[in-house]
């Protein structure tokens, strides 16, 4: 009811809203207990307040193997030979993050392989991982301390809810229907059932390999880690898309080689990898100690169906030769020349469909002024054609586009 400017509520009413409030608050500042000053709930898709979590997990190192070794020695002989052919690219923040890991740089490029295959032995837990998945110090010493609900597990939980709700084995919470205790809640679940729902549906395990030290959490007697959830969701989408295993699928910037593990592993399809020739080194050890054996084709080796290249041998596919392409969280992050020379490449090569996965919000980048819009270089580009475009399922500020061919 309102009276000239003055409007007025219901007692019932407004003490129904006071008692809303008073639990968001109540909620908020016992998270912000929970997971420190400041708190993190910008990092999540749902409220974390209520959250199941399952037992943590932190792997050891690899042990030292006949397999360990022949890992070490081919990336290090791939590395060397993409050395050799001295391609650089356009200067962004990989370059930042490439001088930080100055021993792991040394070891490759003298071929250490003794200090190497430490390194890459407790690869999740090393500086050589920083900013190709979900693993941090800081999040590892977060899963060290003695609490129940680190930051890693709430974000696994939320990560789950987030895949069942894209799978379509979790439905999707609403105030405007249910009120605001549901939603606040929605990560209050049983996990094992969960994942055992997703798994069926999706056909296929969304567990992790445990190998580099990696850790995350353990359902149903697997290893699940935030980066195998969310790629996990990569190879759904191709599956959707039409990705069979008679099919092809490049990747451009692939992390530490986790999408192309659980390709692999659903699919079966061809798989090539585009990357840094360092990063590559990561994802031939990620790979080969994952897959079987004879699966992972190195630089300079002959035959394997998950292959593994530095990133200008992507300007040497034929034109309409590629039937999948897809990227995620990385063109951003490039120098706008390399960008946009991939996105032009793209347009050339493509025959099929281009997944791209990526934040738009353009924020400063030390080397490169501001980082990129897939869907503005695109545009600018020209021939690609936009198929659809929707909010990412599985990260805040992200945005899911599907593009083809221009008639």
């Amino acid at each position: 009811m309102q009276v000239g400017p003055i409007k007025l509520m219901k007692s019932k009413t407004f003490s129904e809203v006071m008692s809303k409030m008073n639990l968001l608050w109540e909620e908020n500042s016992r998270l912000a207990t929970e997971l420190g000053a400041g708190g993190t709930t910008h990092s999540f898709m749902h409220y974390p307040w209520h959250a199941t979590t399952a037992p943590k997990e932190i792997q050891p190192p690899d042990q030292d193997s006949a397999k360990h070794r022949d890992a070490v020695s081919r990336v290090i002989a791939a590395y060397q030979k993409a050395a050799a052919e001295t391609v650089k690219p356009a200067g962004g923040m990989w370059d930042d993050i490439e001088a930080r890991n100055k021993d792991f740089m040394t070891a490759l490029q003298s071929g250490d392989a003794n200090a190497l295959g430490q390194i890459l032995a407790r690869l999740f837990q090393s500086q050589a991982i920083w900013g190709l998945g979900k693993f941090d110090e800081n999040l590892l010493n977060d899963m060290k301390a003695p609490h129940d609900k680190s930051h890693l597990q709430l974000r696994i939980t939320d990560a789950l809810v987030s895949l069942g709700q894209a799978v379509g084995v979790k439905t999707v919470t609403s105030i405007e229907q249910q009120g605001v205790e549901p939603h606040i809640k929605a990560l209050s679940v049983d996990l094992s059932q969960l994942v055992r729902e997703i798994e069926n549906d999706a056909g296929f395990s969304i567990a992790s390999p445990k190998i580099g030290a990696t850790y995350g959490c353990i359902i149903n007697e697997k290893l699940i880690t935030l980066d195998g959830v969310i790629n996990g969701y990569v190879a759904h989408r191709l599956k959707q898309l039409g990705v069979t295993k008679s099919a092809a699928v490049v990747e451009i910037g692939g992390g530490f080689g986790c999408l192309a593990e659980i390709v692999a592993r659903a699919i079966g399809c061809k798989y090539s990898v585009y990357d840094l020739p360092w990063v590559s080194a990561i994802q031939g050890y990620y790979l080969i100690m994952s897959l079987p054996e004879g699966t992972v084709k190195l630089l300079g080796e002959q035959t394997g169906s998950i292959e593994v290249l530095p990133f200008w041998h992507f300007d040497n596919l034929p034109d309409k030769s590629v039937e999948y392409i897809v990227n995620s969280d990385s063109l951003p992050e490039m120098g706008y020349d390399t960008a946009r020379g991939y996105i032009e490449k793209i347009a050339k090569n493509l025959r099929g469909m281009f997944l791209s996965i990526n934040q738009e919000a353009q924020a400063k980048n030390a080397n490169s002024g501001v980082q990129n819009c897939v869907h503005a270089i695109a545009k600018s580009v020209g021939g690609l054609q936009l198929a659809s475009r929707s909010i990412y399922w599985m990260r805040q500020g992200y945005v899911e586009e599907v593009f083809i061919p221009r008639a």
